[in-house]
C-alpha cells in the first residue's frame, strides 16, 4: 500500500521539461528587457555620448520635474479612460441589438470583427484619408450638410485633432468587446429570462438581475484589456498625429519612442518606461480594487434580496 502511495506522489518532471524552451523564449523577450532597462534607468547613458556614468534616482528626479512629461502623462490617462468608455458603452449596445432579429443579422456577425483585425497603421491611414480636408469622405458630407466649413482641417488644431484619434481608436476596438459581450449573452439560460418574465419582472429587472450577473465577468476582462491597450497605443497616434498638433496628442509611449530613437537617450527612454510600467500597474491595481468591490457589493444585495 506505501509503496502504491509513493508512486501516485512521484512527481513528473517530463512535462516541464517539455516547456521549458517556451518559458527560456518568454524570459529572453521579457525579463531580460525588462530587467536591462530597469538597470539603465539608474545610468546616464546615450548613443550621442561615450562610456556610461551611474547617477542613481537622477533620471527619475529630472523627467518627474518635467513638464512635457506629466502634462503627456495627463493625456494619456484621458485617453486610456475615454477609451474605455467609449468602447464598453458602444460595445455593450451593439451586443444588445445583436441579441434581437433583423435582417442581415449574419453578415454583421460575420464581418463585425474586421475593425479589430485590421493593423493599426491601416486604420490610422483610412481615417486620415476620410478625413482629408481636400479628398476626404467625411469632410465632404459634413460640408454638404452645413456641418463643417469649407477647408476645415481635423489635424491643424488639439481639439479636432483628439476627436480624430478617438474616433479611430474607438472605432476599431468597441467591435472586439461587442463580439464578446454578444457570446456571452448567447450562454444566458432562456428559461431563466422566461421564468423572471412570467414572475412579472420587466425589462430593466430581467436584465439587472440576470442578464448583467452573467455578462459581468467578461465585461470586466473587456475593459481591463481595453486599459492595457488603450494605455500602450502608439502605432494609431503615430501614423494620424505623431503627438501633434502642439504636441496636444501626446502619449508616454510616443514620448518613450521620441526620446530612444530620434534623441538617442537611452536612460532616459528606459526611465520613462519604467515609470510608464509603474502607472499602469497602479491603475491595474485600482480596477481590480474596484472589481473586486463591485463584487462584494452584488453579492450583498443577493443577499438582502433573497
Amino acid at each position: 500500500m506505501s509503496k502504491i502511495k509513493a508512486k501516485k506522489r512521484k512527481f513528473d518532471w517530463f512535462p516541464y521539461l517539455m516547456l521549458l524552451p517556451a518559458w527560456i523564449i518568454i524570459l529572453a523577450i521579457t525579463a531580460y528587457p525588462f530587467v536591462y532597462s530597469f538597470s539603465m534607468s539608474f545610468f546616464d547613458y546615450s548613443f550621442l555620448k561615450q562610456g556610461m556614468k551611474f547617477i542613481g534616482l537622477k533620471n527619475y528626479i529630472n523627467i518627474l520635474a518635467k513638464g512635457e512629461f506629466l502634462s503627456t502623462m495627463e493625456f494619456t490617462i484621458f485617453w486610456t479612460v475615454v477609451n474605455v468608455v467609449f468602447m464598453t458603452i458602444l460595445g455593450f449596445a451593439v451586443a444588445l441589438v445583436m441579441r434581437q432579429k433583423f435582417m442581415g443579422k449574419a453578415f454583421i456577425k460575420a464581418t463585425m470583427l474586421i475593425p479589430w483585425v485590421l493593423p493599426q497603421v491601416v486604420t490610422g491611414y483610412t481615417f486620415n484619408l476620410m478625413l482629408s480636408t481636400e479628398y476626404g469622405i467625411v469632410n465632404k458630407a459634413m460640408q454638404a450638410l452645413g456641418l463643417l466649413p469649407a477647408g476645415f482641417s481635423w489635424f491643424a488644431k488639439p481639439g479636432p485633432a483628439m476627436c480624430a484619434i478617438f474616433m479611430a481608436n474607438i472605432w476599431r476596438g468597441f467591435s472586439f468587446i461587442a463580439l464578446m459581450i454578444y457570446a456571452k449573452m448567447q450562454t444566458v439560460p432562456d428559461s431563466h429570462l422566461e421564468a423572471a418574465s412570467i414572475d412579472g419582472a420587466g425589462p430593466w429587472q430581467r436584465f439587472w438581475y440576470i442578464l448583467l450577473p452573467y455578462i459581468s465577468p467578461v465585461m470586466a476582462t473587456c475593459v481591463f484589456l481595453t486599459f492595457l491597450w488603450s494605455f500602450n497605443a502608439f502605432d494609431i497616434i503615430k501614423v494620424m498625429t505623431d503627438g501633434g498638433p502642439l504636441k496636444s496628442t501626446n502619449t508616454l509611449a510616443l514620448l518613450v519612442n521620441r526620446e530612444a530613437f530620434s534623441y538617442l537617450e537611452i536612460s532616459r527612454a528606459c526611465t520613462m518606461a519604467v515609470i510608464m510600467l509603474l502607472i499602469l500597474l497602479a491603475c491595474a491595481g485600482v480596477l481590480l480594487a474596484a472589481w473586486k468591490l463591485l463584487q462584494a457589493l452584488g453579492r450583498l444585495m443577493e443577499r438582502r434580496n433573497g
